[in-house]
């Protein structure tokens, strides 16, 4: 599954005590411009943004969970597989360069999945596509 926009959503999350870093960071043209605007300011990090990042992301995630027909399927039909964000580079949301890295991202998606399969978080209908 895709997480390039929840990226920036979260890098954007950061500054949000800098409302000029936080629009540039929006505005960026991809998830990877985004991320390199918010390390060129890592000065202005919200200092409490280690304490915050994990519940932002799970927010962000979840109202992706809760919008798409398409990716409720998705984490459905992963059964009980565990889900592993594939980051060769970032051992925090990932499983990182030498595969031991703490995959929150994937944690975050395992619990929304339990979540849904609990019924707490309301099952789309199949979108319709006729014209």
């Amino acid at each position: 599954m895709a997480v390039g926009y929840s990226r920036t959503c979260l890098s954007g999350g950061t500054f949000l005590r800098h409302l000029t870093g936080v629009e540039r960071i929006y505005t960026a043209l991809s998830p990877h411009d985004a991320y390199k605007l918010a390390n060129a300011h890592e000065a202005q990090e919200d200092p409490y943004w280690a304490d915050k990042k994990l519940g932002i992301m799970e927010e962000i995630i979840r109202a992706k969970v809760s919008q798409h027909y398409y990716v409720q399927q998705q984490l459905l039909e992963s059964g009980d597989s565990k889900i592993i964000e594939d980051s060769p580079k970032d051992s925090f949301w990932g499983w990182g360069p030498d595969r031991q890295g703490r995959n929150e991202l994937g944690k975050i998606w395992m619990k929304l999945r339990n979540e849904l399969r609990l019924g707490e978080i309301a099952l789309l209908a199949e979108p319709s596509y006729e014209t």
